[in-house]
């Protein structure tokens, strides 16, 4: 690692921030969850419903999908973040529940930054249940609002600007 203070050196691509990420986002990959992220503002995670999801026969547990919309809303907030050198932390989402989740259902929660302030981001997010030849059908839709820190503060600075 150089002497330079991170702060000091350029910051790498959002694809390098990403992937160093999605290294230390063990929830993410226990539960079979993968992000892209095609912009800073925006994020994308797709997972498919597996037996460990369910709480009643065929039915996937409403916590799954909670945590599926706190993770996409976080990933939009989090990657307008990374390009300020910054992470973010939860401080409330709420979502509605609209269609069940079935076992082997494939969904796809779409995540966007509706506003971005000094301290506070706002985020947005839909998740949908993927229907091969038909439209996606929306099962879950949320809002969050985040809290912008230093990276520093979480070592992550170090692991994007070795």
């Amino acid at each position: 690692m150089s002497d330079t203070p991170a702060a000091a050196r350029a910051l790498p691509d959002l694809a390098t921030m990403v992937a160093a990420y999605n290294h230390m986002n063990h929830y993410g990959r226990a539960n079979g969850m993968a992000l892209t992220v095609p912009t800073p503002g925006q994020a994308e995670y797709r997972m498919t419903v597996r037996d460990e999801h369910l709480s009643s026969p065929n039915t996937c547990h409403g916590g799954v999908l909670a945590g599926l919309m706190d993770a996409a809303l976080g990933a939009a907030a989090l990657s307008l973040a990374f390009t300020s050198l910054e992470f973010v932390s939860t401080v409330e989402f709420k979502m509605n529940y609209l269609h069940a989740v079935q076992l082997h259902d494939v969904l796809v929660a779409k995540g966007v930054v509706d506003h971005a302030g000094n301290t506070l981001v706002v985020s947005s997010c839909v998740i949908y249940r993927v229907v091969a030849g038909k439209e996606d059908v929306a099962v879950a839709r949320g809002l969050g609002t985040f809290n912008r820190y230093p990276a520093n503060k979480r070592d992550f600075a170090q692991l994007v600007m070795q």
